[in-house]
């Protein structure tokens, strides 16, 4: 199983779950305490839900974001990098980068609301990259991203402890697959810049190519054991914050 995956790492650990009896729960929510009591009907789980989520960041974040600090941080980069330039261009795409896309995208049969799977696009996707791209370009020509497009299917996935709270349940999204495509378009722009004039700090090892948490452990192993050579004393603070990537200030 695990030489014919796509997927070792993940193949691996489902072997693992399935053997040690932890196989994923994917039972549907029957019950929730809501407000102390015990509560069963639907309609009313899933408004807690959508209350709930959104109220996440502003229950966590206790102190108003440090605007002085947003714009010193910005100076600094500003000054440390003067070969870079002030100006940013979202370039049209090409049929060949959507086709591109398409074909990076796993052959699943989950969608959004609009019921259109990757593995059905991907079969269709010569019938339709024309028209894409015109749609696409005509986006980043207006700088709107259509309201329809923004419309996700969301899930709430158990996380930890009792599965009748709210706050032991974390979000997951299913936007559509056309919104999946013109985020990585968009993405690619504004990334290939700060690429090009190393505006990213070389210490940030997420969501960037070829860096991975291996990356990281491996800097920080390496700075450990040379400061251990040259007999110096080590420390390492830790910081495990609540709630992170939803209280980003984007």
């Amino acid at each position: 199983m695990i030489f014919k995956s796509n997927n070792k790492t993940k193949t691996t650990w489902n072997i693992v779950k399935t053997i040690t009896n932890k196989s994923s729960s994917h039972n549907k929510i029957v019950s929730m305490n809501i407000n102390n009591n015990s509560v069963k009907d639907p309609d009313i789980i899933a408004n807690s839900f959508n209350s709930f989520f959104p109220s996440v960041v502003q229950n966590s974040i206790h102190e108003p974001l440090d605007n002085d600090f947003i714009q010193n941080s910005m100076q600094n980069l500003s000054s440390n990098n003067s070969k870079r330039t002030t100006s940013f261009y979202f370039k049209p795409t090409l049929t060949n980068e959507i086709n591109k896309i398409i074909k990076s995208l796993k052959p699943k049969d989950s969608h959004g609301y609009d019921e259109i799977s990757s593995r059905i696009l991907k079969k269709s996707a010569p019938c339709i990259l024309f028209p894409l791209t015109y749609i696409f370009n005509k986006i980043l020509r207006l700088g709107i991203f259509p309201d329809k497009m923004k419309l996700s299917i969301i899930i709430p996935l158990h996380k930890k402890g009792t599965i009748k709270e709210l706050e032991n349940y974390r979000p997951i999204s299913l936007p559509t697959v056309f919104s999946k495509i013109l985020e990585k378009i968009i993405h690619k722009r504004p990334y290939s810049y700060l690429e090009k004039y190393k505006i990213l700090s070389d210490d940030q090892f997420g969501f960037r190519e070829n860096l991975s948490t291996r990356s990281a452990t491996n800097v920080l192993l390496n700075s450990i054991l040379t400061s251990f050579d040259k007999n110096k004393f080590v420390g390492g603070l830790f910081c495990d914050i609540h709630k992170a990537f939803d209280c980003v200030n984007h």
